[in-house]
């Protein structure tokens, strides 16, 4: 799998071979950038020259795939996903970073693949994570949140789910509806079930985010749910700045919106 920076002109690929199993990119400055796969060797680093392998995973018998890198400072950064014991048997695994070395939590084993975490740096220290548990008569989709090594599911159903940081507070996507939670009770905050959206939320604030429905890319305005870009293609991901939002469809093809 290639990389890709854009410097605000061009996109430019990067040369690094690092994985071909590349799962997820986070970055808090030019000259420090994470990424991790799955499955692979686990944590990259790039500090503004090259890529380093910083997080190395050795044991030959399993193996380890990480999914999603969440940190609110280089000395707290947090990589989840599972490890696989190759017999059919996976738990998940977060591995935390302090800036300067790496360790995992000390966690109950729950047979998951955690898929992100993210924290509402404006709401409170708790953080949450999605994870999927495999199943031979459907997947079913977890919500957890994790106070310090305490980890508590607060959700579990085969409905999609997602969390979402917006604007420094979670919102939890779960099938065609939005919810807060507070005082361990997920609370309906928008309901979208009459309209197309598909779940997951990127933007600025409750007046101003983008979502992706069955017809394409959509934005709220604090009224109306509308199609700004059709495509029948996946949407992978949106980055979303103050005047730019980038779209990742296919894993392949990305779509440039400018603020008028």
């Amino acid at each position: 799998m290639t990389l890709w920076h854009y410097d605000g002109l061009n996109w430019i690929r990067d040369q690094s071979l690092l994985s071909s199993n590349m799962m997820c990119v986070f970055g808090f400055a030019e000259n420090d950038v994470w990424a991790c796969d799955a499955p692979g060797l686990g944590v990259y680093h790039y500090n503004g020259t090259q890529w380093t392998n910083v997080y190395k995973y050795k044991d030959t018998g399993t193996s380890l795939g990480l999914n999603n890198i969440w940190g609110d400072a280089p000395s707290n950064i947090y990589v989840v996903g599972a490890i696989d014991f190759l017999n059919g048997d996976y738990k998940g695994v977060i591995l935390h970073f302090n800036g300067s070395s790496w360790s995992y939590l000390s966690i109950p084993e729950y047979r998951v693949g955690f898929t992100s975490i993210k924290r509402g740096i404006l709401e409170s220290d708790k953080y949450y994570l999605s994870a999927v548990r495999f199943e031979s008569t459907g997947d079913t989709n977890k919500i957890f949140e994790l106070d310090g090594t305490v980890l508590k599911e607060i959700y579990s159903g085969q409905d999609r789910t997602s969390i979402n940081e917006m604007a420094g507070r979670i919102y939890h996507c779960i099938d065609k509806k939005i919810y807060k939670y507070h005082d361990n009770l997920l609370t309906i905050w928008k309901d979208f079930s009459s309209t197309k959206h598909l779940g997951r939320i990127w933007g600025r604030s409750e007046l101003d985010f983008f979502t992706v429905s069955t017809d394409g890319l959509t934005h709220y305005d604090g009224t109306d749910l509308v199609t700004l870009f059709p495509t029948k293609s996946f949407i992978n991901n949106i980055a979303v700045f103050e005047k730019d939002i980038f779209v990742l469809c296919d894993n392949k093809i990305i779509i440039h919106g400018k603020l008028k």
